[in-house]
C-alpha cells in the first residue's frame, strides 16, 4: 500500500513539474513576444528603434517569466496570470495596429 502512495505522489509531482516547464517555455515565449510587439507600437521614436528595444526587453521578460513560474506556489495562479496577461497584451496590440494590417 505504501508503494502505491509513493508512486501516486511521484506521478503528481512529475505532472506538476511538466506543467511548470510548459508554462515557462511556451507561456514565457508567447508573453515575451506579445510584449515585444506591444512595445514596438507604444515606444516613441523610429520604428527600427522601437522594434529593437522591444526585442531586447523581451529577453529580460522571458527570463523573468521563467523564474516567476517556478517561484509561485499555485500552479493555477501561474496559468491564470499567463493567460490573462497574454490576452490583455493581444487585445491592446489589436487595437493599436495600423489599419489595413490584418
Amino acid at each position: 500500500m505504501m508503494n502505491k502512495q509513493i508512486i501516486n505522489y511521484a506521478h503528481k509531482e512529475s505532472v506538476t513539474v511538466l506543467s511548470r516547464l510548459i508554462a515557462a517555455i511556451i507561456g514565457g515565449y508567447i508573453l515575451s513576444n506579445l510584449l515585444s510587439v506591444l512595445l514596438s507600437y507604444i515606444l516613441p521614436g523610429s520604428t527600427a528603434d522601437s522594434v529593437m528595444t522591444g526585442m531586447v526587453v523581451s529577453f529580460a521578460v522571458y527570463s523573468a517569466v521563467v523564474i516567476w513560474v517556478y517561484s509561485v506556489k499555485s500552479l493555477l495562479q501561474v496559468w491564470q496570470n499567463l493567460l490573462i496577461t497574454s490576452v490583455v497584451c493581444a487585445l491592446i496590440i489589436y487595437f493599436l495596429m495600423p489599419k489595413g494590417v490584418m
